[in-house]
């Protein structure tokens, strides 16, 4: 079974995977245990992060065109984000985890509040899917990776584009903010 994605959580203790069986299994971090497999409820998974306070798993899938969070202790799915037409390739919580960032292959990006699941910001414009997407570490802006292979950065708050970097040769697969935000 493929694997597709790998997750620390922030307080260093364990570690999600997922991967095309639909599953989502947390590993204790130091013994390297299964601790819990939760059903992502969906085929195909393709991305999973923790939330901040380490009780929440948040993922997304190429099999349908939902984010799903989860609740670490009951397994339970307890909120759902919908808006996407297309599968979700990309999620990102922001670093005080009050924003979440989702990308698509339905070409748009979306500024999600976590908290209520509103949509804050619909992003169009571009040619092809979303492949990547990080906050800097203030929350401040979202960085993008796309599939036309540009890289643009956009204002977190009012979703509108700051700017674009032009130049690679194929789609443009992941993205980081570097610690001080450049």
């Amino acid at each position: 079974n493929t694997i597709n994605k790998v997750s620390l959580s922030p307080d260093n203790t364990m570690i999600a995977s997922t991967g095309d069986d639909g599953m989502i299994k947390l590993w204790d971090f130091k013994s390297g245990w299964l601790i819990k497999t939760i059903d992502g409820k969906s085929k195909w998974m393709q991305s999973v992060i923790f939330s901040n306070d380490n009780k929440y798993l948040i993922s997304s899938s190429n099999g349908d065109t939902v984010i799903r969070v989860f609740d670490i202790a009951t397994g339970n799915e307890i909120r759902k984000y919908s808006g996407h037409t297309a599968a979700v390739s990309t999620i990102k919580l922001s670093p005080y985890g009050d924003k979440l960032v989702s990308g698509s292959y339905d070409n748009t990006l979306k500024i999600w509040d976590y908290k209520t699941g509103a949509l804050l910001h619909d992003i169009w414009g571009f040619n092809s899917g979303v492949s990547s997407v990080d906050f800097n570490p203030e929350g401040t802006k979202v960085a993008c990776g796309t599939n036309d292979n540009r890289i643009i950065i956009w204002d977190a708050a009012t979703g509108k584009e700051i700017t674009t970097f032009y130049g690679h040769s194929a789609k443009v697969n992941s993205v980081a903010f570097s610690p001080d935000g450049t």
